[in-house]
């Protein structure tokens, strides 16, 4: 089974163009949605339809990258959208309010990971902003202070680490978890925590995938579990190293350091395109 994305110019073209970047072209009908959802597929039989569709229903992306004064995550939220992290985390406070009720365990878990980076925590304060509001804001306490600080008062790499705290140990998780370059803003000891935080929460029914360019987050990472992703002739290449063709390189230098001294061969290449 193949399904293809286009892109389609309606207003110039009654049929998109594809081209798969390896001779294969034309006009194609222009698709309306997935058969992934159809039941009778004949390939659904061997799993591997139903398969692909579970993968892609329960995978979300996530992307902490506005730390702002009007980052979604500072702004005011309904308590009750407490089930799952938004993928720009704008309900943060919910799910924490939530948890801090519902889910202890996890919420003690989410609190003692970032005190780790960030030992002047106290705790969360994300009650709803006054006696019967239905809404909740982010804030803190700091220890040995008796004053409630606004989330804006965090620095922006804590805030992204808060994020990705509770992204990986909500009550609910997504099954497929994809994390663009979540090393953004972090000290170099909070991408320590972030990578002991991604191989505690992974497992084979939970998968995690994280796109880096952090030489830092990729140390603490073995050889199997990366791949690598380049550009070759226009087109996105995804590759996994072979471990056994590094025995000896890894016997004195780390994955990063292969990595940038382009053991792994993934520096940037000249394309050929045709004049």
């Amino acid at each position: 089974m193949r399904e293809r994305l286009l892109f389609h110019n309606q207003a110039k073209y009654t049929t998109s163009f594809y081209d798969d970047l390896q001779g294969n072209n034309g006009w194609l009908p222009l698709a309306h949605r997935s058969v992934l959802s159809d039941a009778d597929d004949r390939d659904s039989r061997t799993g591997v339809q139903e398969n692909i569709r579970r993968i892609l229903t329960g995978c979300r992306v996530f992307h902490f990258d506005d730390s702002s004064s009007r980052s979604p995550v500072l702004q005011s939220c309904d308590v009750a959208d407490n089930l799952r992290l938004h993928s720009d985390g704008r309900n943060l406070s919910a799910v924490l309010w939530r948890m801090r009720d519902s889910d202890v365990e996890r919420y003690e878990g989410i609190l003692r990971s970032v005190r780790v980076v960030a030992p002047f925590l106290e705790d969360f304060e994300v009650d709803p902003v006054y006696e019967g509001s239905r809404n909740t804001i982010l804030g803190w306490r700091q220890k040995g202070l008796d004053g409630i600080f606004s989330g804006e008062r965090l620095s922006s790499g804590t805030l992204r680490f808060i994020c990705l705290a509770v992204l990986l140990q909500q009550t609910y998780p997504p099954e497929t978890i994809v994390l663009d370059e979540p090393e953004l803003g972090l000290h170099p000891f909070a991408i320590y925590q972030l990578a002991q935080m991604l191989h505690e929460f992974a497992s084979p029914e939970r998968k995690i995938i994280v796109t880096t360019q952090s030489v830092t987050l990729a140390n603490q990472f073995s050889l199997e579990e990366l791949a690598l992703v380049t550009r070759e002739n226009g087109a996105t290449a995804v590759n996994r190293p072979e471990p056994e063709a590094y025995t000896q390189w890894l016997d004195d230098y780390s994955v990063g350091q292969l990595w940038e001294n382009n053991v792994l061969n993934v520096s940037p290449k000249r394309e050929v395109t045709d004049l």
